[in-house]
């Protein structure tokens, strides 16, 4: 999969890749989501913190472009695919429910494209 394919409306994300799976920005997702503010999924989730796993949101250090094209390193939240269905859970936005279903569509996608494994733990099976 690649950062092209990840289009949501008019939001173009530059999918983060941690470790084979995409993540994607606070700021991204405020704009896929239909909020005016970065700030409006940050309060979302610090809400909700409680409920997101570290491989649902970190934060990271990434190299960005600065006011007078200099790089700059800034702190940044992401969201794996997961974890941005989870902001849009909590979302009161017109277009999260779109975003829903649009975000498990990539997130079934991705998983297609990893191995397959199998726990058995008495008498029940998962897959991931």
């Amino acid at each position: 999969m690649t950062a092209q394919s990840l289009v949501f409306q008019s939001t173009q994300f530059n999918v983060v890749n941690r470790n084979g799976q995409s993540w994607l920005t606070s700021a991204e997702l405020a704009h896929a989501l239909g909020y005016r503010s970065a700030d409006s999924v940050s309060r979302i989730y610090d809400r909700n913190s409680d409920e997101f796993s570290e491989h649902m949101s970190q934060t990271v250090n990434l190299t960005v472009s600065g006011e007078i094209n200099n790089l700059q390193h800034k702190m940044v939240r992401i969201f794996s695919l997961r974890g941005a269905h989870l902001v849009a859970m909590f979302a009161r936005t017109k277009v999260a429910k779109e975003f829903r279903k649009w975000v498990l569509d990539i997130l079934d996608k991705e998983v297609g494209q990893q191995p397959v494994s199998i726990f058995i733990n008495k008498g029940f099976t998962w897959h991931s």
